[in-house]
């Protein structure tokens, strides 16, 4: 088994000119999906655990990254919270064995992070998924 390195791993997000590697990127979060369930549970139930059963559907949830602040290279980013794309907007990330997850998506956070004296801005990206992931190696 090998360990694949975080080093060499990307972001680029598709801001209106086709996918653009976003720059100045710490770290990046992929994607957690989860298989959507519900509480199965009946009064006559005569187990003190809780059954669960499957809907057959599939929450892909939220990717993020933590950026040094550029504002130069960062305006696209700016641009998607001042003019969504109601149709989404295309992402990727790419992995340091040349493997890639590509997603939709179809919100955008961009901000929080730190100003601290004598330290680099931070800012945090967050990019929420609609449909599914597909993964080439």
């Amino acid at each position: 088994m090998s360990i694949m390195k975080g080093k060499g791993a990307s972001l680029s997000i598709d801001v209106g000119a086709g996918l653009a590697a976003v720059s100045q990127v710490i770290s990046i979060t992929p994607p957690e999906g989860s298989n959507e369930t519900f509480e199965a549970d009946y009064l006559a139930n005569p187990n003190a655990e809780i059954p669960h059963q499957a809907t057959g559907r599939t929450e892909t949830g939220s990717a993020g990254a933590e950026l040094w602040l550029d504002n130069t290279s960062h305006g696209g980013l700016l641009g998607l919270l001042a003019s969504p794309d109601t149709d989404g907007f295309a992402c990727q990330i790419g992995f340091s064995d040349s493997s890639t997850w590509s997603f939709t998506g179809v919100g955008l956070t961009f901000g929080g992070g730190s100003i601290v004296l004598n330290d680099g801005v931070k800012v945090n990206v967050g990019i929420k998924l609609s449909g599914g992931i597909t993964a080439s190696a």
